[in-house]
């Protein structure tokens, strides 16, 4: 197993930042029948996982980190945001 650790954020007052531990260790089930079925169970499932994970990394980690953790997640995607020029 892999293991990566990350500075947390500073506390609020008197509260101090609590530690949190993420889990990834379940693999998706590959389709095997009616693809639609899966396809609204994967989307609710991917859309509760990342609010969980959202959360979580909003509540613990410092902005810089969420800022630069964004950038480098819009880079990685960025050819979907890619508009050709026509001539």
């Amino acid at each position: 197993m892999k293991t990566v650790y990350i500075h947390k954020g500073q506390g609020v007052g008197a509260e101090p930042m609590k530690n949190i531990t993420i889990i990834i260790d379940t693999e998706i089930k590959k389709v095997d029948s009616n693809v639609k079925d899966y396809l609204k169970k994967y989307d609710e499932m991917f859309n509760d996982e990342a609010q969980k994970l959202f959360d979580a990394l909003c509540e613990t980690l410092p902005g810089g980190t969420l800022d630069m953790l964004l950038i480098k997640l819009l880079e990685k995607k960025k050819s979907y945001f890619i508009i050709p020029f026509l001539k």
